[in-house]
């Protein structure tokens, strides 16, 4: 099987170029068939900015704003003292906190932007975000259009829009993005000509499917996509054939199976990459076996979904003991399936 298609899966562009191969092959796919995930699905890297600072914020309700507020002061402070910046603006205040905590935050913005424009991009240390945003500030993505997708919005409209960029904190079965992208006209014409944004094209934006961080333990985190924009530390995948759903895959790599495999098979470092997911070994799985899977996945998705937005500690103790009962009848439901269980 690997030998037999794995020159022709290897890449995105290989992807592309074996186009109708690969379709032929997955309309005659049949029930037990085994295959790889690679002949199955389609996606890659996704973009960089090489200046997240400029185009990504967070957005205000989330963790991520709160961290933001808290180290802008610090990061300001840390700049002043080492380029020597005298900022006039800040007479009379006690500090940097009471002087950012006066201004608005496209103020705020517009004041780090100018400081990196002057003092080199990574003043406020390589990749430091320190934009936050409105929920009203981000485009209704269900209404852009394609040549919005393609080319950015006007910026008389709400422009940013969702941005993945991975999620340290290892998330599995969903994750709402903090973070948006500012997918402006602007915006857009200059990430397609920057070398540092690594811009593939659009095919792979605004699309559902499932991503995983590229960092991992022994253990693979992978969760359902939302339609946005994702960057390199999010490498999605989209599934393209309606015999093997995106609910399904997404179980199978967050099976303890899936993980040991990988970890004895593919890759035992703590990377999991585009290619290395391409090798998964997948069963395509009868009607019995995708009932058994969507329920699992359902609850999983719902437990998880509550425990991102309740602060409540017992509550999120509750949901954690509940996410691991479902993930034992995962590992019970993918071992049978691949013929593992002790009979």
């Amino acid at each position: 099987m690997f030998k037999n298609w794995w020159d022709k899966i290897e890449t995105s562009k290989k992807i592309t170029k074996n186009q109708h191969v690969l379709e032929s092959y997955r309309n005659n796919l049949h029930l037990d068939d085994l295959t790889l995930l690679g002949c199955i699905t389609d996606g890659g890297v996704g973009l960089q900015t090489g200046n997240n600072g400029k185009y990504v914020a967070a957005r205000r309700t989330t963790k991520s704003a709160r961290n933001i507020v808290e180290s802008r002061p610090q990061k300001l402070a840390e700049a002043i003292k080492k380029h020597h910046i005298v900022i006039p603006q800040m007479a009379g205040f006690l500090n940097e906190k009471d002087f950012l905590n006066s201004l608005t935050e496209k103020e705020i913005a517009s004041l780090f932007d100018e400081l990196k424009e002057k003092y080199g991009r990574d003043i406020f240390s390589q990749g430091y975000m320190y934009r936050i945003i409105e929920e009203d500030e981000i485009a209704d993505v269900e209404k852009l259009t394609d040549d919005e997708k393609a080319n950015g919005i006007d910026a008389t409209k709400p422009y940013y829009v969702p941005y993945d960029k991975g999620d340290k904190d290892g998330n599995r079965w969903y994750l709402d993005t903090p973070f948006a992208i500012a997918w402006t006209k602007e915006n857009v014409k200059f990430l397609k000509r920057d070398p540092k944004a690594r811009y593939q094209g659009y095919t792979y934006f605004f699309r559902e499917g499932f991503c995983w961080s590229d960092i991992n333990t022994t253990y693979l985190k992978c969760r359902q996509k939302q339609k946005s924009i994702n960057d390199v530390k999010s490498m999605s995948l989209f599934g393209t054939t309606e015999c093997v759903p995106e609910y399904y895959i997404i179980s199978l790599i967050n099976s303890t199976l899936f993980s040991l495999y990988v970890d004895n098979f593919v890759n035992n470092t703590q990377t999991f990459q585009i290619n290395d997911a391409r090798q998964l070994p997948i069963i395509v799985p009868n009607e019995k076996q995708l009932e058994e899977c969507k329920r699992i996945f359902d609850e999983s998705i719902k437990l998880k979904k509550e425990q991102l937005n309740t602060t409540d500690t017992n509550r999120i103790n509750v949901i954690e003991h509940e996410l691991s009962i479902w993930q034992e009848k995962l590992d019970t439901f993918v071992l049978k399936l691949y013929g593992l269980d002790e009979k």
